[in-house]
C-alpha cells in the first residue's frame, strides 16, 4: 500500500474517549464501527483497487477468487480494517491500544516513523507490521508527504549517477497523466467490449436470416475487434510499467535525501579519515542466527537489555559483529525465513536462551520482515529499518546487478520487459522488484555519501562508479571452516555403537505412532503388548539408552546408474548405502524388499561390503500411573537414528564448529540453521560438564594437555569403543598422548 505520510504524535485518552463512547453490539459487546469509518474505508478501497495500490493477490490471497466480485472484496478488505474494534480492550492482543501505545513507545525512543496509508478531515488510516488502524482524525498529527503526482519528470531531479539504473522516460510525463491515459485505455478497452458484445448480439440475429453468409462475415469482424482489444491491453500494461517506473524513480529520490529512513545513532565517537573506503557487505545478516551462534560461543550477561539496539550500544563485541571494519554498511533481517522458533529457544537449559527468544519476539512484533541498515564511521555507529513493501529481497544477497540472479530453467513462462514487450529468454534475469529494492537501497547509501550524512567520502563518489572509496564485500563475519565436514558427516563418523547408558539428545517431540488404544500395537516397543501407548518422549531433552538390540548385517556401498524412463539412456553415477540381511550382493540385488526388480533397467560398480551391525535403540520413559495402586512404571521406548544425536563420542570443539560453520548437510535438509542451535546449545552444555570431569582425570596423568586435547579424545575413544572416561581410561588416554608425542 502507498504511504502519503508520517504520523508525528498520536492522543492515546483521545482515543481511548472515542472508543468508549462508540455504541456496543448487545450480543458480545464490541465497538460498532461508525458508519462514517465505513464509509472512510470504502472510499479509499475502491480507489486503492482502481490504482492498483492494494495487491489483493499478495495481501488478501482469500479474496482473489475468480467467483468473488469487487464489491465482496471491497466489503472485505474494509471489514479486515477495521477488525482491531472488536478486540480493542485485550490487552494481551496485539490490536489492542496497548500495542498502538507499544509503536508509539519505540518510535519516539529510537527515533522511527510511524506512516499512515490514507487520510481525510474524518479519520486517518495507520499502518503497523502487524494490524491497521482507523483513527478520528483529531486524535492524529499527521505530516503528509510531499506530492509528487503532477510534477513533471525532468522537474524531479532524478538525473543522478543512478539514473541508468532505470529505464528512461518523457520528461514531460507525470504521476497522474499516466494513471489518467490507464483509465481512458481500460475505458476504451470497455467501450470495445460493449461493442464487440452488441455485435455478436447483432450476429446472432442475422444468422437467423442468413447463417452462412453472416458467420463469415462477422468472424472477420470478431477477430478484428479481438486484436484491438489485445493492442490496448498491451498499451495499458505498458502504462502500469511505465507507472511503476515512474513511482521507483520517486521513491528513490525520497530514499537519496533521506526520506524514507530514520538512523538511530547507537554509538557515538570520532569519524573514520576520509579517505578510509566504506565497504558494503553483500550477504543479508540474520539476527536469530547471528546472536545465537555469538550467545552460544561467547556468552551475554544477564544484564544484557533484550533491546537489539541497546545490545549493540551496550557491546563492543556485538559492534564490531555487526559493524564491521572502519567504515561499513551491512544490512540484517530477523530470520532467513521469516519465522521465530520461540519454543525451541525456551525449552534450552541456557537462560541466556530465554533473553534470546525475548529479542526476538519483541523484533518480530516491531520489524517483521523489515531489512535493517547498519552504518558504521569510525566510532560512529547507526542503525534504520526500511520499508518491507518497499525493499524486498528474496535471497540472502544485496547488492546484485539485474542480470546476476538466477531464475529456475524449468519454469515455462513467457518474460516480459518493463514495458511488457516480449522478452527473449536471458540466462539469468531477475524481477523488477527486485531491481526496484536493489535501486532503493543504492539510492539511501548514495543518500548517506553525496549528502556528507553518516559517511564522509571524497566529493563524486558513487556507489555504482568505478572508485577506490566503495568496496564491495562478499566475505562473511564467520571465518567458513570446512575440515570436518557439515553436521551430518560429523554424527555419522562420530556415531559408533550405542551401549546401555550412553547419552542421546532427542530432535523433536515422540511418541507411539500406531493406535493408542489398541492392545496389541505396539509399534515403539518390545514385545507383542502395547506398553508404549502412554509415554511420551520430550524434544530438545538428553536420555540415556536403556536398551540396545543388534543386528549382524552386510553393508553394501556402490555406484549405481538408472535408466531415464523408457529410453536406452542412463542417468548420472550415484553413491549409495545400503544395510540387508542378504550375505550376497546378488541376493541384495534382485530381492523385492529393495525395491531394486528391475536390473535390467539400472547399472552398478565399485561394489564393497563389509559385516556391519542394524542397532534398534530403546530409552526408558515414564508412563502414567497405575489408574488402581497408583504404581509408577517405565516403558522402552524405540528412537529412530533420524530422530536424535549420539552425544557419546562428540565434543565442545565439534559443536562449536557446526554453530560458526551453520552447515546442517543432509540429515537435516528440511530444518532452518536457527532451528538447530537450541539442540546445539543444550549439548554444548552437556559436553562442557561432561569434559570438565574428564580433564580433572586425564590431568592427573598428563602434565599438560594440549589445545586440541578434546578431538584427541574423542578419535581414542572410538578407535578403541570407550564410552565412559574413568580413571584407569584417562591413565591410558594419557599413556596414548606421550606415545604420539614420542
Amino acid at each position: 500500500m502507498k504511504k502519503r505520510g508520517k504520523i508525528l504524535s498520536i492522543n492515546i485518552d483521545k482515543l481511548r474517549d472515542f472508543l468508549n463512547n462508540l455504541e456496543k453490539d448487545p450480543s458480545w459487546g464490541c465497538p460498532i464501527a461508525p458508519n462514517e469509518m465505513v464509509k472512510f474505508c470504502t472510499e479509499y478501497v475502491r480507489a486503492a483497487l482502481e490504482n492498483d495500490e492494494i495487491n489483493v493477490e499478495k495481501e488478501y490471497p482469500a479474496f482473489n477468487n475468480g467467483n468473488h466480485s469487487k464489491k465482496w472484496k471491497v466489503y472485505n478488505i474494509v471489514e479486515s480494517f477495521m477488525d482491531w474494534l472488536s478486540n480493542v480492550n485485550y490487552d494481551n492482543d496485539r490490536n489492542s491500544v496497548r500495542y498502538l501505545q507499544k509503536m508509539l513507545d519505540y518510535a519516539k525512543q529510537y527515533g522511527q516513523d510511524l506512516e499512515y496509508i490514507y487520510a481525510d478531515e474524518h479519520y486517518v488510516l495507520l499502518a503497523t507490521p502487524k494490524w491497521k488502524y482507523v483513527l478520528p482524525a483529531d486524535c492524529v498529527e499527521p505530516q503528509p508527504y510531499q506530492n509528487y503526482s503532477d510534477t513533471p519528470m525532468h522537474l524531479l531531479g532524478s538525473k543522478n549517477e543512478l539514473s541508468g539504473m532505470l529505464p528512461a522516460l518523457k520528461e514531460d510525463i507525470t504521476e497522474n497523466s499516466i494513471r489518467r491515459d490507464i483509465r481512458d485505455k481500460q475505458n476504451e478497452i470497455q467501450a470495445e467490449i460493449e461493442k464487440m458484445n452488441a455485435q455478436k448480439e447483432e450476429q446472432k440475429a442475422e444468422i437467423e436470416r442468413m447463417k452462412a453468409e453472416i458467420e463469415a462475415k462477422y468472424a472477420e469482424k470478431i477477430a478484428a475487434l479481438d486484436r484491438k482489444k489485445e493492442e490496448l491491453e498491451l498499451k495499458k500494461e505498458q502504462l502500469s510499467n511505465e507507472l511503476f517506473v515512474l513511482e521507483t524513480q520517486i521513491y528513490g529520490i525520497r530514499c537519496f535525501f533521506g526520506e524514507t529512513v530514520t538512523f538511530t545513532k547507537i554509538a557515538s565517537g570520532k569519524d573514520a579519515a576520509v579517505d578510509i573506503p566504506v565497504v558494503l557487505h553483500q550477504k543479508i545478516r540474520f539476527l536469530d542466527e547471528e546472536l545465537s551462534k555469538w550467545m552460544s560461543i561467547y556468552g551475554f550477561d544477564t544484564d544484557d537489555s533484550s533491546m537489539f539496539e541497546e545490545l549493540l550500544a551496550n557491546r563492543e563485541d556485538m559492534r564490531n559483529l555487526f559493524f564491521p571494519g572502519d567504515k561499513s554498511i551491512s544490512l540484517v533481517r530477523i530470520s532467513k525465513d521469516g519465522k521465530v522458533y520461540e519454543s525451541g529457544y525456551r525449552s534450552s537449559t541456557d537462560g541466556n536462551q530465554i533473553m534470546f527468544a525475548n529479542v526476538m519476539n519483541e523484533y518480530d512484533v516491531y520489524h517483521g520482515k523489515k531489512l535493517g541498515i547498519l552504518v558504521r564511521n569510525g566510532e560512529n555507529c547507526y542503525l534504520a529499518w526500511t520499508d518491507d513493501e518497499m525493499v524486498s529481497i528474496s535471497d540472502g544477497n544485496v547488492f546484485l546487478t539485474p542480470k546476476e540472479k538466477a531464475v529456475d530453467s524449468e519454469a515455462d513462462v513467457e518474460e516480459k520487459d518493463w514495458y511488457g514487450r516480449k522478452k527473449e529468454k536471458e540466462d539469468v534475469r531477475t524481477d523488477k522488484n527486485e531491481v526496484a529494492s536493489r535501486y532503493f537501497l543504492f539510492s539511501i547509501m548514495q543518500g548517506l555519501i553525496s549528502n556528507s550524512k553518516l559517511i564522509n567520502l571524497p566529493d563524486g563518489v558513487s556507489v555504482t562508479g568505478n572508485n577506490p572509496y566503495v568496496i564491495f564485500s562478499m566475505a562473511d563475519a564467520w571465518l567458513k571452516d570446512t575440515r570436518y565436514g557439515d553436521l551430518s558427516d560429523i554424527m555419522e563418523k562420530y556415531n559408533g555403537l550405542l551401549r546401555k547408558g550412553d547419552p542421546l539428545i532427542t530432535l523433536s517431540c515422540l511418541g507411539p505412532e500406531g493406535n493408542k488404544f489398541s492392545r496389541y500395537n505396539n509399534d515403539r516397543g518390545i514385545g507383542y503388548r502395547n506398553r508404549t501407548h502412554d509415554v511420551l518422549a520430550s524434544d530438545n531433552t538428553i536420555y540415556k539408552v536403556n536398551f540396545v538390540i543388534n543386528t549382524k548385517m552386510k553393508k553394501y556401498c556402490f555406484e549405481r546408474r538408472d535408466k531415464i524412463g523408457f529410453s536406452d539412456k542412463y542417468g548420472d553415477w550415484k553413491k549409495v548405502k545400503y544395510l540387508s540381511d542378504e550375505p550376497t550382493f546378488e541376493e541384495f540385488f534382485r530381492h523385492p524388499g529393495n525395491g531394486l526388480i528391475f536390473p535390467k533397467d539400472m547399472e552398478y560398480r565399485n561394489v564393497t561390503s563389509e559385516d556391519s551391525v542394524k542397532q534398534d535403540v530403546y530409552v526408558a520413559l515414564k508412563k502414567d500411573p497405575n489408574w488402581m495402586t497408583g504404581k509408577e512404571s517405565t516403558a522402552n521406548f524405540q528412537l529412530y537414528p533420524d530422530e536424535y544425536i549420539n552425544l557419546t563420542f562428540l565434543n565442545t570443539d565439534l559443536i562449536r564448529y557446526v554453530l560458526t560453520n551453520g552447515e546442517l548437510g543432509s540429515k537435516f535438509r528440511n530444518r532452518n540453521f536457527s532451528s538447530v542451535i537450541p539442540y546445539l546449545n543444550h549439548a554444548l552444555q552437556f559436553l562442557k560438564e561432561r569434559e570438565k570431569g574428564e580433564q580433572l582425570m586425564i590431568e592427573q596423568y598428563a602434565s599438560e594437555l594440549s589445545s586440541d586435547w578434546r578431538m584427541k579424545l574423542s578419535d581414542w575413544k572410538m578407535e578403541n569403543d570407550i564410552h565412559v572416561i574413568t580413571e584407569y581410561q584417562a591413565k591410558r588416554f594419557a599413556k596414548s598422548l606421550r606415545s604420539s608425542d614420542e
